[in-house]
């Protein structure tokens, strides 16, 4: 009897930290300022032999992002917009590199698409 008031304890002790655990940590997430935008990054070749390409999923990205914000964003962040920012590539991997380095240190995005053409 002793043994399993004990062991009945325990279990709700548990359950009670981490309960309280829970309610913590939702408080912080909370307290945590959401940005005004989300920024997506887009790495294609907007100059060269493959713009026409490039081109092309440049507009199907900024159609995406359009339909999404015209839908009120990013409902479960509260509404916040998105925001398509394109670096060209041209056509080679150094220009790629580059652009990639400058687009990832200047706007910081959460995601970066694109680049599906290589040779």
């Amino acid at each position: 009897m002793l043994c399993r008031r004990f062991g009945l304890r325990f279990v709700v002790n548990i359950l009670i930290i981490i309960l309280v655990s829970l309610l913590v940590s939702s408080f912080t997430v909370l307290a945590e300022k959401l940005p005004e935008k989300i920024i997506i990054g887009c790495l294609e070749p907007l100059t060269g032999a493959h713009a026409i390409f490039g081109g092309e999923a440049k507009i199907g990205m900024e159609f995406a992002l359009q339909h999404i914000n015209e839908a009120g964003g990013i409902q479960s962040l509260g509404g916040i917009p998105l925001e398509l920012v394109a670096e060209d590539v041209g056509e080679n991997a150094m220009s790629a590199r580059l652009a990639a380095e400058s687009l990832i240190s200047k706007h910081h995005p959460v995601a970066v698409l694109g680049l599906y053409i290589s040779r």
